[in-house]
């Protein structure tokens, strides 16, 4: 039976239980759950948890003959390949009227770093900050509670879950940076419609605030209202959309996510911060 040492030194550090617990939440274990709350011999709701999702073979060739190659082994700038962010302003622009250039697109483990770089890059100090409720739980955007200030704003569950703008407008104050939005929303499952997300840019605008729009399930879109990219509304309101392959190339674990600026009039290179730094990046603005 395995005992717990005893240390006779205090060190000046200690363990963290919040770690602790994001260690031992797997995807694994939440599937096993909810596969024993199933009637084993009923219409089977969800793929089987060993299963290997299944992307582009196109994909997986070109990774394949990158690390053949051996022209993937140096150091690669820390905001991304220059062919990265050009292929991803490139995509992107399929559905903007004005459109991204390399130099606003920056690559990132994942969209969850996307996140947190956000955070670190755009807000002030004492800032506070609108999330949605629900959405974005605690492990998954820790930076941002760990951070900043968390404010909520709510939804019309009768409106096709539409954003509440009046509770938006009750908890903004002058420490208001950002409101961040998922779209499509995770877990309510809807679409904003261009209507509506005008009417964001609109208001958020009037309370001078930025948007932040996690796009992440941009590919996953179910009922009549198709995906509209928050970016369409630069022309308003600053806008910060971030993305990754996870969802719409099936490629979870290769934890490639991007941010992208959509700055159509300067205001976030024109706005003064302190320190603006992308671990490696530094701008004479913000």
């Amino acid at each position: 039976m395995a005992t717990t040492p005893k240390c006779s030194t205090e060190w000046q550090f200690s363990g963290s239980e919040a770690a602790k617990e994001a260690a031992a939440a797997t995807l694994g274990a939440y599937t096993s759950e909810l596969y024993t709350l199933c009637d084993p011999n009923g219409k089977p709701v969800l793929p089987p948890s060993n299963k290997a999702v299944e992307t582009s073979h196109t994909a997986e060739k070109a990774v394949v003959k990158v690390v053949l190659s051996g022209t993937g082994n140096a150091y690669a700038p820390s905001i991304g390949l220059p062919l990265a962010k050009s292929a991803v302003a490139a995509y992107l622009n399929r559905d903007l009227p004005k459109k991204l250039t390399a130099d606003d697109v920056f690559m990132t483990v994942g969209c969850k770093r996307a996140i947190d770089l956000a955070v670190d890059i755009l807000a002030k100090p004492e800032a506070n900050v609108l999330l949605p409720r629900p959405g974005f739980p605690w492990d998954v955007v820790r930076s941002i509670y760990k951070n900043l200030e968390v404010r909520y704003y709510d939804f019309i569950p009768e409106n096709n879950f539409e954003i509440d703008f009046e509770s938006v407008k009750k908890v903004t104050d002058k420490n208001t940076f950002a409101i961040f939005i998922i779209n499509p929303h995770n877990p309510n499952g809807n679409t904003y419609s261009e209507a509506h997300l005008k009417q964001l840019a609109e208001l958020a605008k009037e309370l001078s605030i930025m948007v932040v729009s996690d796009e992440v399930f941009r590919w996953t879109v179910f009922g009549d209202n198709p995906f509209v990219p928050m970016g369409k509304f630069a022309s308003i309101v600053p806008v910060v959309t971030l993305g990754s392959l996870s969802k719409g190339w099936n490629v979870p674990g290769w934890r490639t996510g991007w941010l992208a600026l959509h700055d159509l009039d300067g205001v976030f290179r024109n706005t003064k911060k302190p320190t603006f730094c992308f671990r490696g990046l530094a701008s004479p603005g913000m």
